[in-house]
């Protein structure tokens, strides 16, 4: 791929060597990441930082942190799972996330059953924290699991679980990402292609900003499109 029109500008756009990620790529506990990963599909994402918080104050937890201190990492994916189970589904929606979004407007489910639906998946395979992430990430037939809860087949949902759950090497290509790199490029990129840019834009940048990531590069992306006037 010809990553020269993205180097260039995100060069241009963005100062690389101070950019940093945003609080949610700090979460306290697993649970926030799935959370978060389910529900900012499609929507605004202040509605989705609004879930996230809503579910953290109604049971007393830590929504990030960024020193990653020893307090952390102690909300369980069972731990999300029961808590959601026991409630049920719309009581969940109603109370605890006070968010009625579907996975989609036609025969889509419920996000909050969605993000029951992708814990189990976790808590099927042994994924209960930050931690056990880091240490064994996702298998492919653990990523497959996830695609067929309804909503999350294009594998969105997935790569940005990935990223706020800390690796360093995924991209989220959403309507912002690829608008940024069609602008750039005169081209269209799939989520598959546009990962690849990405991936090689930084190989390519790395050799003047070191510390650069996917995952930081995305986050920058996504912020000036997001918020540009």
């Amino acid at each position: 791929m010809n990553v020269t029109p993205v180097c260039n500008a995100c060069q241009s756009l963005f100062n690389l060597n101070t950019f940093t990620l945003s609080p949610a790529f700090y979460y306290d506990s697993l649970p926030m990441c799935i959370i978060d990963a389910v529900f900012s599909i499609g929507v605004r994402y202040t509605s989705t930082q609004n879930v996230v918080k809503n579910y953290c104050t109604y049971y007393g937890l830590r929504e990030f942190n960024p020193e990653r201190d020893s307090q952390g990492d102690t909300h369980t994916v069972s731990q999300f799972i029961d808590h959601i189970s026991a409630s049920g589904i719309e009581k969940s929606a109603d109370e605890i996330f006070k968010n009625h979004q579907r996975t989609s407007t036609r025969g889509g489910i419920l996000k909050a059953d969605a993000a029951l639906r992708f814990a189990k998946v976790l808590q099927n395979h042994g994924i209960e924290t930050l931690a056990d992430f880091s240490k064994r990430g996702l298998s492919e037939e653990t990523e497959a699991e996830l695609r067929e809860i309804p909503g999350q087949k294009s594998g969105l949902s997935t790569r940005y679980f990935f990223m706020l759950a800390g690796d360093e090497s995924q991209s989220k290509p959403d309507r912002h990402v690829l608008r940024f790199l069609k602008e750039h490029t005169g081209q269209t990129y799939s989520i598959e292609q546009a990962q690849q840019m990405l991936t090689e834009t930084v190989q390519s940048l790395r050799v003047e900003y070191p510390n650069v990531t996917v995952r930081l590069l995305d986050h920058a992306i996504w912020d000036y499109m997001a918020h540009r006037k």
